[in-house]
C-alpha cells in the first residue's frame, strides 16, 4: 500500500506543469513583464534565466531566497521568499521564439492574500532578467505597482 501512495505522489508531480501556474486575481498581487532578448536563442536564454534563480540564495542586493519548483523546455517556474516577512511568491518565465530573438514572458504572483506588494512583484522578475542582461523593450501588465526606477527600488524588496 505504501508504494502504491509514493508512486501516486510521483505521478502528481510529474503531471504538473506550467498551465497549473496560479491565475491572477484580485486577492493576490501580481505583476507580468515582457522582455525581449534580441539575436539570442530561448536554448541560450532559459538556462542563464535558470542559473541566475539558482544562484540567488539568497540574491546579492535585497537577499531574497530564490528556488526552483519546476521546469520544463520552455518554461521555469520558481518562487521567491522575501527576506524579512518570509512572504512567498510564485514566479514563472517562459521563452519563445520570435524573429531571431527571445522573448520571454514572466509572471509574479502572491501567495498569500494581499494587494499592495511594494513594488516586489514587479522586482521578483525584474532582478532576475537584470543579472541575466541583455533584454530589451520591458513591457510590464497587470502590475498595481511598478517601480519608477527598478535598479534602486528592487535593491529594497
Amino acid at each position: 500500500m505504501n508504494k502504491l501512495i509514493v508512486l501516486a505522489a510521483l505521478l502528481s508531480v510529474n503531471l504538473a506543469s506550467k498551465n497549473d501556474f496560479p491565475s491572477f486575481d484580485a486577492l493576490h498581487a501580481n505583476c507580468a513583464l515582457k522582455v525581449t532578448y534580441k539575436g539570442q536563442t530561448c536554448d541560450t536564454v532559459l538556462p542563464k534565466i535558470e542559473s541566475v534563480i539558482k544562484s540567488f540564495t539568497p540574491e546579492p542586493e535585497s537577499k531574497g531566497l530564490y528556488a526552483i519548483k519546476e521546469d520544463g523546455s520552455d518554461y521555469v517556474w520558481s518562487t521567491r521568499t522575501t527576506p524579512t516577512h518570509h512572504y512567498v511568491d510564485d514566479i514563472i518565465f517562459e521563452t519563445d521564439a520570435s524573429n531571431g530573438d527571445c522573448v520571454v514572458e514572466s509572471k509574479s504572483r502572491s501567495e498569500s492574500l494581499s494587494y499592495y506588494d511594494y513594488e516586489t512583484n514587479y522586482c521578483n522578475m525584474w532582478a532576475v532578467h537584470n543579472v541575466v542582461g541583455g533584454f530589451t523593450d520591458v513591457t510590464p501588465s497587470d502590475c498595481k505597482f511598478i517601480p519608477t526606477d527598478p535598479v534602486t527600488r528592487c535593491a529594497v524588496y
